[in-house]
């Protein structure tokens, strides 16, 4: 069940990636990433409280799709801060890499004390960081989002 959730999951974070751009240049990032953030919630919220097979699954496919949006806005708006993009570029990928690094260990410790269920809890709380950076993130240049 494990590697089939992965498998969904990365599956599709992949198609998302690869329409990820239309949604980009059509919302604004800044809308792009408050749709990765909400429609993430939403799919995860799914995903850990429903018991059917089927369900969990449509909820993790929602959760990978949506979320799969959310970095390629993230650094699409650090090119449009005005900050050095360099310095912003190095910050964003270095706090998605220490997620990248500190994820799999802190939750899976978390599946093994309390519950698989709740380790995906987890994830969904932290899709409120992705609304919350989104809601804060400057409107685009273009007027979209």
């Amino acid at each position: 069940m494990r590697r089939t959730r992965l498998f969904l999951i990365a599956s599709a974070v992949l198609l998302g990636r690869l329409f990820a751009s239309r949604v980009l240049y059509g919302m604004g990032r800044r809308m792009t990433i408050l749709v990765a953030g909400f429609g993430s919630l939403i799919g995860g919220t799914i995903a850990v409280a429903a018991d059917q097979v089927f369900v969990v699954a449509l909820g993790f496919l929602v959760l990978g799709f949506t979320l799969s949006a959310a970095a390629p806005a993230a650094f699409g708006l650090v090119g449009e801060s005005g900050e050095d993009p360099t310095n912003a570029i190095a910050a964003v990928t270095t706090v998605g890499y220490t997620g990248f690094i500190w994820s799999p260990p802190l939750l899976g410790w978390i599946a093994q004390t309390v519950s698989l269920r709740a380790a995906m809890g987890v994830i969904v709380v932290g899709t409120l960081g992705i609304i919350a950076g989104g809601w804060l993130a400057p409107r685009d240049a273009r007027g979209a989002g």
